[in-house]
């Protein structure tokens, strides 16, 4: 029984090594990956790592209802703080 190995397993490193894994920069370390700034053993937490990331992304996305934005050529923002913005 053959067990097929990672996508991460099989990257040849080269002198930087720096892999594009699933739109993510992985570094290999000695013993590991750094992925995110996190440090990590096996491919299967790399992977871990990726999609709990996609996840938090995901829900950070504003689902609300759509709002149309006419430029009438001036600038002007708002805010929910109720601050002066120059006039």
């Amino acid at each position: 029984m053959s067990k097929e190995q990672h996508e991460l397993e099989t990257v040849n490193w080269g002198v930087i090594p720096i892999y594009n894994y699933s739109g993510t920069l992985v570094e290999k370390l000695v013993g590991g990956y750094r992925v995110y700034g996190q440090t990590c053993n096996t491919p299967h937490e790399v992977d871990l790592i990726i999609m709990n990331a996609c996840s938090i992304l995901s829900e950070s996305i504003y689902k609300g209802e759509t709002v149309s934005v006419v430029n009438n050529g001036q600038i002007a923002w708002t805010n929910d703080k109720k601050l002066d913005n120059g006039k």
